[in-house]
């Protein structure tokens, strides 16, 4: 954060149910707060939430290569996050991704090849 669209500025939940959990990483940050911030607080309400299938919204400007976002992730990073949301609910959850963003065009490749490389393990 600050990212488009400039919500979820505050860590914790909200919403009409309390369900949009909010996890702002400042500018700058890169693997291991990213990691850290989806394995303590995300992954854990994803599962508490104990889905019956999952929908991703798998944006790629969070790439350190990406002119749009102040993010420093690394093509492992989304290949990680893909391979945890995966195995919620034994790896036998329906998941259906959709890709939002990338705008660097060599990044963006390299990271949709692990996003589905890593849907496909």
């Amino acid at each position: 954060m600050p990212n488009f669209p400039g919500t979820g500025t505050e860590r914790g939940t909200e919403g009409a149910y309390a369900n949009v959990v909010n996890a702002p990483l400042p500018p700058g940050s890169g693997s291991a707060a990213f990691r850290r911030a989806w394995r303590d607080t995300l992954l854990p309400a994803v599962r508490a939430f104990d889905p019956e299938m999952i929908f991703l919204s798998a944006g790629f400007d969070a790439h350190k290569d990406d002119p749009l976002s102040s993010a420093r992730l690394e093509h492992a990073d989304f290949a990680w996050l893909t391979r945890e949301v995966t195995a919620i609910g034994g790896g036998r959850l329906p998941i259906v991704s959709v890709l939002e963003g990338g705008y660097n065009i060599a990044a963006l490749e390299r990271s949709v090849y692990t996003h589905v490389k890593a849907l496909m393990a």
